[in-house]
């Protein structure tokens, strides 16, 4: 718990740094690189590995989505492994991309469906003996997924211009993790006790994946225009004040 409260009082700095840092030491052709460095869990991947192999009592690790179906928390924590790693995959990769072709918009529509499909698939893969399609489905989830955070940064940054970059990416990192407590709290409310297996996950899979296709629509509708590129190219509001 001490940990917990540490590292947690720690996050916010780390966290809402990034799109000031990269604007601040980087050119506009590295600033998404720069915020890809920054983003990335390099650190927790040596973590995750090393949780399942040290953990000898099983009483103080909580429920996850798969022991109903058989699998082990060793099972579970190396999935979890590799979803970090194929997460900071798809995070070091979204950097140089966005720098070299600055279309967030296209990157926000093509990931997000493919993050909404993942979610979707868990809840007909996740079953006794389908370790390997989990292992397939949840890679993916997670290289979209992170795909996204450098896009999403970046895109806050540039609709915002000339608002603060600390103050978009704050404001966005705090409804993450907003949303986050309250998804875990009404992902664990919907845990099935009467189902079969018992305590299984499959109504907080479908929400899950709920809430992903909502983000697909919203992302399909969003038009805002990229202010600080404008501002960079001579035709944004910069240029007219």
């Amino acid at each position: 718990m001490a940990g917990q409260v540490v590292g947690g009082a720690a996050s916010p700095l780390s966290l809402n740094i990034m799109t000031m840092f990269a604007s601040t030491w980087f050119t506009e052709k590295l600033r998404a690189t720069a915020g890809m460095l920054v983003a990335s869990n390099y650190g927790a991947i040596l973590v995750m590995f090393v949780i399942p192999a040290v953990t000898v009592n099983e009483t103080y690790i909580p429920m996850v989505i798969l022991t109903p179906h058989g699998y082990t928390t060793k099972e579970a924590g190396a999935l979890n492994a590799f979803a970090f790693f194929a997460g900071t995959i798809g995070c070091s990769v979204a950097g140089p991309v966005l720098d070299m072709t600055k279309q967030y918009k296209l990157f926000l529509r093509l990931a997000s469906p493919m993050v909404f499909i993942t979610h979707l698939s868990f809840y007909f893969i996740v079953r006794p003996d389908s370790f390997s399609a989990i292992l397939f489905a949840l890679t993916l989830n997670q290289f979209f997924l992170s795909f996204l955070v450098p896009v999403v940064m970046e895109l806050s940054t540039e609709v915002s211009f000339p608002v603060a970059d600390a103050t978009t990416s704050s404001l966005l990192w705090q409804g993450a993790q907003t949303f986050g407590f309250i998804f875990v709290v009404v992902m664990d409310a919907l845990r099935d006790a009467n189902g079969a297996p018992v305590d299984n996950m499959d109504k907080a899979l479908i929400f899950e994946a709920s809430v992903a296709g909502a983000i697909v629509i919203l992302s399909f509708l969003f038009y805002g225009r990229l202010h600080r590129s404008e501002a960079s190219a001579g035709t944004g509001i910069s240029a007219k004040m």
